[in-house]
């Protein structure tokens, strides 16, 4: 009688709590804009492998940013990530299915009972270090960004004055916003979004998020209200691919498939989403020459000749940070190469000659028409 009993209540268990029926569903990747075709060097081992399995199952959870993942509501998995996923099928010759999870735990729970092959994981700072996973490169990075009012775009990249910055909880750690703005009021927000229109209705002067979900925000919701103004050095969020620790050459795979695709595949599959903000260039670092590394360590602080008077191409602030045109380019080339750029000062030619001459100078930017 008892194990009767034991029996119905296992069977109205199930009835009643379907195993993964609320919480899990397959969706199938939208991707209408990748026609590319990355040629992947795989080992034997490799080849074997794919050849093998000739589809695999990857798991994710939600939520997710937007235009990285948008929300799915007729079963499809669109946006960067979905295009990155087709651009995979296409190179490595496998069929791709997406699983999607409620939670980050169900979703690792599943990996490690080998339901799914692999996780790919939202934007994230954590890196699963755990002894029983591998983790692949990032397949997308961001940048911390900063944004102000279109009308005080002038105002300073970074001031020890008091300011107040507006974040989501996915913005930078405090102490790093600190390194800038030492005197930050820092308030957080639920959204992005929230924190943006803060800025926008002058409640605060600054917001910082990641420059993916920033460019987008900006173009959809504030394109005549809010500019970005700088993007800081060392990446911050970005999104890799989980496995178990026995899947060794899978992991090297997908590695090889991450490190095949070009800066003009990763240029374009930002662009189909994201209007502005887009630095998807910067997820393969320049390839520089023993000569240049050797170089770039000796020189880590570059003087500019700048004339403040001519814009868009170059203007200065109160603070004598170098901006427009020229500014932009710079900020690109200090995440690129770490190095640092200091303004010296002239408006006339015949000034600049005089400090070409003196040898004051290392870099001279000039528009060729």
């Amino acid at each position: 009688m008892d194990k009767l009993m034991k029996i119905f209540a296992f069977i109205l268990l199930i009835v009643l709590f379907p195993v993964n029926a609320a919480t899990v569903k397959n969706i199938e990747i939208k991707n209408s804009f990748i026609n590319n075709f990355e040629r992947v060097k795989l080992s034997k081992d490799e080849i074997r492998l794919i050849a093998r399995k000739q589809s695999l199952v990857i798991g994710t959870w939600t939520p997710e940013i937007s235009p990285v993942v948008y929300d799915s509501v007729d079963h499809y998995y669109r946006g960067i990530n979905a295009d990155y996923l087709a651009l995979m099928q296409k190179s490595l010759g496998v069929k791709i299915t997406i699983t999607l999870y409620s939670s980050e735990a169900e979703a690792l729970e599943e990996l490690r009972k080998n339901h799914v092959d692999m996780l790919l994981t939202p934007l994230t700072r954590k890196t699963y270090e755990e002894d029983d996973l591998l983790h692949s490169s990032a397949l997308v990075r961001t940048y911390p960004t900063l944004v102000t009012s279109l009308k005080n775009a002038m105002q300073p990249l970074s001031t020890d004055k008091t300011v107040t910055i507006a974040c989501s909880e996915s913005c930078p750690p405090a102490e790093s916003i600190k390194a800038d703005f030492p005197n930050a009021v820092i308030k957080y927000y639920d959204t992005d979004y929230l924190a943006m229109s803060s800025v926008s209705d002058n409640e605060n002067t600054y917001f910082i998020g990641d420059n993916i979900s920033t460019g987008n925000y900006i173009s959809k919701f504030f394109p005549q209200s809010l500019s970005v103004i700088r993007y800081f050095l060392q990446s911050d969020l970005d999104n890799h691919f989980i496995f178990n620790s026995e899947q060794v050459i899978l992991c090297e795979t997908i590695n090889n498939f991450i490190h095949a695709i070009s800066n003009e595949t990763n240029i374009q599959i930002t662009q189909n989403w994201l209007d502005r903000g887009n630095l998807s260039f910067l997820n393969k670092p320049i390839t520089l020459s023993g000569r240049e590394k050797k170089w770039l360590k000796k020189h880590k602080k570059i003087r500019v000749l700048v004339n403040p008077y001519y814009p868009p191409f170059t203007i200065t602030n109160h603070e004598n940070e170098i901006r427009g045109i020229m500014g932009d380019i710079l900020n690109l080339i200090q995440i690129q190469t770490g190095m640092e750029f200091e303004p010296v000062f002239t408006n006339s030619n015949a000034g600049m000659i005089k400090i070409m001459l003196k040898g004051e100078w290392d870099l001279y930017p000039r528009r060729h028409l």
